[in-house]
């Protein structure tokens, strides 16, 4: 009995036969590329929208830089100008008139933006404008809404050209209006050759840029007036050009921004020196050195001045006083190794 229960326990353990189900063989290369294909569908529709969604940050990423530069920039807004009819019948447009004004402010911010001591102000819009899909907005919207977000919104000039007696006025004004901006008047020639209009354009420009940004003007009447030799070096013509030079620096430490201000005291210093090299007086030539040492000084202590406003200081040191000069040349190559 107990034989018999033994075998009858055992025959539970038999090893399965051969060819049994129990283990499948592995697949084929023919199945696995079919279950490959039947998942490719998935794969290419993962792989469409990831590139969609990167596509889309990359655009508004682009969008966000693009409205990032135009409010970095402070703008110049020219409108188109009204002319009277009986005028612009015989002479220039509106529109006309507004692209020469533009390049009057070009011209009188041109000095200032190749000595790097700050941008060319950008005229009008220079992103061109279009529809940004996700926002359902146009490139403008998006910049003057962040713009009033942050309060900087591009200035304005609007005008037009009234009749007087005896001929014409240009009339200027900045919108929004600012409490230093009253509207600016400039006679116009009616019959122009173009050098005249271009002569009352700069005029124009000048009354109007110490609202708008008097460090480009300061620095414009410094290469105009002190640097560029001209047919009239008298002491009268360098005075007058030195207060020119004082009045928009003024104007410009009592409206502009930190860095723009040790540009202007930079600025300052560079036409007290100039002014001096031109002078005969000799005690005059060095009180005006000394005078702009002062300025020089107020520049660092505002701010980094610029390498080339920290030459100038050290090239009235050398006019001064030699070994003085020699040593802050010496500073300054320990300071700004780089630069």
């Amino acid at each position: 009995m107990a034989q018999q229960g033994l075998e009858e326990a055992g025959a539970g353990f038999r090893p399965a036969a051969v060819g049994s189900s129990a283990v499948e063989p592995r697949p084929g290369p023919a199945r696995r590329l079919a279950a490959a294909l039947a998942r490719l569908p998935g794969w290419l529709e993962a792989l469409r929208g990831l590139l969609l969604s990167a596509a889309v940050i990359l655009a508004l990423g682009l969008v966000v830089a693009a409205v990032l530069r135009e409010v970095e920039h402070q703008g110049i807004v020219v409108e188109r100008l009204e002319v009277p009819r009986r005028l612009e019948e015989r002479g220039p447009k509106g529109e006309v008139l507004a692209s020469q004004l533009v390049d009057a402010i070009v011209r009188a911010t041109r000095a200032a933006h190749f000595r790097a001591e700050r941008p060319s102000l950008a005229m009008g819009w220079r992103t061109g404008d279009f529809q940004v899909p996700t926002l359902g907005l146009s490139m403008t919207t998006i910049v003057r809404m962040v713009e009033e977000l942050v309060g900087r919104v591009d200035t304005r000039l609007a005008g037009e050209i009234v009749e007087v007696e005896g001929g014409y006025r240009l009339r200027l004004r900045l919108v929004p209006p600012r409490p230093t901006g009253g509207p600016v008047e400039v006679p116009l020639p009616a019959a122009e050759p173009p050098e005249r209009l271009a002569l009352a354009l700069d005029d124009a420009v000048r009354r109007i840029l110490p609202a708008v940004d008097p460090l480009p003007l300061a620095i414009d009447l410094l290469v105009e007036g002190l640097e560029r030799p001209g047919p009239d070096l008298s002491p009268e013509r360098t005075w007058r050009a030195l207060q020119q030079v004082a009045e928009a620096v003024t104007d410009c430490l009592a409206v502009c921004a930190s860095a723009d201000r040790v540009a202007a005291y930079g600025t300052w210093g560079e036409a007290l020196r100039r002014a001096a090299v031109r002078l005969d007086d000799a005690d005059a030539a060095r009180m005006l050195r000394e005078e702009a040492l002062d300025k020089f000084a107020s520049a660092r202590s505002l701010g980094r001045p610029s390498v080339a406003v920290l030459l100038r200081e050290a090239d009235t040191l050398l006019e001064l006083d030699p070994a003085r000069g020699f040593a802050r040349y010496a500073e300054l190559a320990a300071e700004r190794p780089r630069d």
